[in-house]
């Protein structure tokens, strides 16, 4: 029960949006650095730009998960390992 209700907030707090959209901030930011290494990489600019942009967001309108990133949530239960 406790893991369906560890899900259940995750999901409450914007968790999964917050995730997809760091995890394309971080992809977009490896790209540009692996395509600065062979040339001025534009495409990859605009798209980090874009996936900062959208991580900026997603702090706004989900910062409970923004915190529970940073590690500055707890969840108000304790999970045990069963």
């Amino acid at each position: 029960m406790l893991k369906e209700e560890k899900e259940d907030y995750l999901a409450a707090i914007g968790w999964p949006q917050y995730q997809a959209a760091l995890t394309r901030a971080i992809d977009a930011r490896y790209a540009y650095n692996a395509a600065s290494e062979r040339a001025i990489p534009a495409a990859e600019a605009a798209a980090m730009h874009a996936a900062d942009k959208a991580l900026d967001a997603a702090r706004t309108q989900y910062p409970l998960a923004a915190a529970y990133s940073r590690g500055e949530l707890q969840f108000p239960f304790s999970i045990s390992k069963e």
